[in-house]
């Protein structure tokens, strides 16, 4: 089986992402809407052998992560975060911003 990171938003900082992206106008214009979508493409991940970990991504902690790696806020910096969270909570057990 594949293990894969998915980057995850909560209800309270949707708008916030949305705006800080550089590919906001891209995203669902609401949370229930994206929350749907995502959901519905993690499951059909898993369907396809995928393990997938869902990380939560903070926008403080994200624009930090893409500042100091001088990086656009952007679909590939969602999911290299992402995926470098994941590998820290492997390594360490621990949850922290990548």
């Amino acid at each position: 089986m594949q293990t894969t990171s998915m980057p995850w938003y909560n209800r309270d900082s949707y708008e916030r992402i949305r705006t800080l992206m550089a590919d906001g106008e891209r995203f669902p214009p609401d949370f229930e809407t994206w929350n749907s979508e995502a959901d519905r493409s993690r499951r059909a991940r898993a369907r396809h052998g995928e393990v997938v970990y869902r990380v939560m991504i903070d926008p403080d902690d994200f624009a930090a992560w893409c500042s100091s790696h001088k990086r656009p806020a952007d679909d590939a910096a969602r999911e290299e975060y992402a995926h470098q969270a994941m590998e820290l909570l492997f390594r360490t057990g621990r949850r922290k911003s990548a």
